[in-house]
Parts: C-alpha cells; structure tokens; sequence
C-alpha cells in the first residue's frame, strides 16, 4: 500500500527524510570505497593494465560489432522475461517498456551498494506508471530474479559434471556440481509446492502473519509501523499464488527458455571477446569451457553482497582464465570488456530510460493514477 505525507504524523516526516539521507550518504560512500580500491588496483598494475589496453585496441571492428550485438540480445532477452513473468493482465505491455524498467532496474542495481532495493522501487513505480497491478509487479520481480537464478545454477552444475566427465575431479568441481544442483533443485520443488498447494500458502501465511503481530511491537518508525500493521499477508499470498500460476504452463516454459537464452547470451559476450582478441585462449579453451569458466565465477559473484558480485566475480574469471592458460593481459582486457558490456552499458541506459519516463510523467501525470486489472481489458497497460 502506497502511504502518502499525510497519512504520517508531522513529526515523523523530518525523522524519516534525515533517516533516507543517512542511508543514502552511507550508500555513496561505500560505492566511493569500492571505486578507490579498484583504482588503486588499476594504478599499482598499471604496467598490466596499459597491456590490456594495447590488446582492446587490436580489436577488429567485426568484433566489436558482434560483441555490441551479443549485448544487445541480452538486454532485449531480460525485457522480455519482464513481459512474460508479469503475466496476463499485461500481455500488450510493450517491449520498449519493459526494456526501460528492465534497464533502470539493472542500472540501479549497479551504480551503488544497496542499489537493488532502489532498482526494484523504480521498476515498480515504472510499472505501475503504466497500469500493472501490484500483485502481477511482485510476481514479475519474484520470478524475473528467481528463475534466471535458478537457471544460472543449474549451468554452474552442467559446466561443473562438464569438467568431471573430463576427468577433472578436483575438490573445487565436485562442489561447484553439488552445490548447483542443490541450489537449484531445492527453490524448484519449494516453489512448485507453494504454486500448486493453497494449503502450503496458507499455513507460510499464517506464520508470516504471527511475526507481523510480534513485528508491531518493536520499536520502529510510523511509516514502518504502518505498513507492517495494515499488511494483509493471507490475501496478498493468494493473490501471488494466482497471479504465478500462468508460470507453471506455457509462460513457465517460455520464462525457463528465455532464462537459459540468457545465459547463453551472456556466455557469448566472453566467448566473442576472449576470440575477439586473439588470446592464447583459442588452443586451450573450447566454447564449452569459457561458458563453464563464466557460470563458475557468475555463481561466485552471487554470494558478494556487493553490485554485480564486484571483487569475487572479477578475482574468480581472472584465477579461471588465466588457471587455464590465458596470459594476465588477455585475461584482464576480455574481463574488461564483459563488464564495460555488461555492468557500465545498464547504467547508461538505465539513466536514459529513467530521464525518459520522467519526462513523460510530467507530461502525462494521469499515468500515475492508471491501474489495469486482470478482469478488464486495456490494450494501454
């Protein structure tokens, strides 16, 4: 439930803004941290950075073209999901919508610690701009997190059983194996309960519901208190549950393909620049093992709570690649562009999208009021 000012007593208001600008302030200061140590990491390997750099600027415009392309489809192949897992009261919602809030989103996301919780509150607020009901933006954002998750784990174990069939039965793949079918069989099944047992979702509801009766109790601020107090969690839990159980036909099939097409997608990105270079990649690497190499160090970065898996993501492709006979200067400059493609391009579409939508909401404040429900048709949403 949206709370206005005046829903909240006046002296609440100051207390609130001066608790948004502390964490704010603390949000920055951290993604400062970060950007000082990775320059400082730039600045003590300059003589390995400025050999990265000679190897970008041997890249064929061909390269660059297909690596532009790579990037292209999997933003696009995000916006879709966000088009699928939102389900059918939205089935006109257009692409290019779902492209900005998917980009904001992402974008968010990567510009800051913490960013993720402003990431979601734009998408929502972007979604529902244009008439999604709020119980279809949380099973959108449940399952356009969860399933590309699940899928990621689900790679980290195929490219893990990869190695082993090989005969490569280190320590760290029999682990990356277990742990990516236990990661990812595990949410299946309690999700494929929880969509197909009202009983299951009502007895989780009813426990939710007594730690929200103990919640109130504890000291917190108005705003909180308030939405903590009027939230009813047996309804909302149905309503998701009904909401989600599109996703268990033909739109779960399409949401699990267009998952694993973004893998793929990804995979290519590192695939077309490690040959884009003209590493030593090409006699030791098969496409096969740069797709592994990634899911191994994506599925490591998922455990740093930072943006993007910032530090654990680029120490664990940086040890694989060159673990598997990259030079450091090779490894650095396909490291370099993965992320240019993936983690700074979101940040600067995501910026224009969101300078767009403002624009138009300015123009258009109508669309801040528009709801679309499941039981009516409106070709706008």
């Amino acid at each position: 439930m949206a709370i206005s000012p005046g829903d909240l007593p006046l002296h609440s208001l100051p207390q609130s803004l001066h608790a948004d600008r502390v964490r704010s302030g603390r949000q920055i200061w951290a993604t400062g941290a970060i950007v000082a140590v990775f320059l400082l990491g730039l600045a003590i390997n300059r003589t390995l950075v400025a050999s990265a750099w000679g190897e970008i600027r041997t890249l064929s415009a061909s390269a660059v073209l297909v690596l532009v392309a790579a990037a292209g489809v999997h933003r696009i192949v995000q916006s879709v999901m966000v088009v699928v897992c939102t389900g059918t009261a939205v089935g006109n919602l257009p692409i290019r919508r779902a492209f900005a809030a998917n980009e904001v989103h992402v974008g968010c996301s990567n510009a800051v610690v913490g960013g993720g919780a402003i990431g979601t509150g734009m998408k929502v607020a972007m979604l529902r701009s244009w008439g999604v009901d709020g119980t279809r933006i949380a099973t959108s954002i449940a399952a356009t997190s969860v399933i590309p998750l699940i899928i990621q784990w689900l790679v980290t174990a195929a490219a893990a059983g990869w190695f082993l069939l090989r005969g490569d039965g280190s320590l760290g793949n029999w682990a990356a194996f277990t742990g990516g079918v236990v990661l990812s069989i595990g949410p299946i099944l309690f999700w494929l309960t929880v969509l197909r047992s009202p009983t299951v979702v009502s007895w989780i509801a009813s426990l939710v519901a007594r730690t929200q009766q103990f919640a109130v109790r504890i000291p917190m601020p108005q705003r909180l208190r308030k939405v903590v107090g009027e939230l009813d969690v047996t309804t909302e839990a149905e309503r998701i549950r009904a909401s989600a159980q599109p996703l268990l036909g033909k739109r779960g099939l399409a949401a699990v393909s267009l998952a694993l097409l973004g893998q793929l997608t990804i995979g290519s990105i590192l695939i077309v620049t490690l040959h884009g270079l003209g590493t030593t990649a090409d006699a030791y690497l098969h496409p096969v093992e740069m797709l592994a190499t990634l899911a191994l160090a994506r599925t490591l970065g998922s455990f740093a709570p930072l943006p993007g898996g910032l530090l654990l993501f680029d120490a664990g492709l940086l040890a694989a690649l060159t673990g598997r006979g990259v030079e450091r200067p090779s490894a650095l400059a396909a490291l370099g562009l993965y992320r240019a493609a993936t983690f700074l391009v979101p940040m600067l579409t995501g910026l224009l999208a969101m300078m767009i939508w403002a624009h138009q909401r300015r123009k258009q404040p109508m669309l801040q009021t528009r709801t679309c429900r499941p039981d009516l048709k409106a070709p706008t949403c």
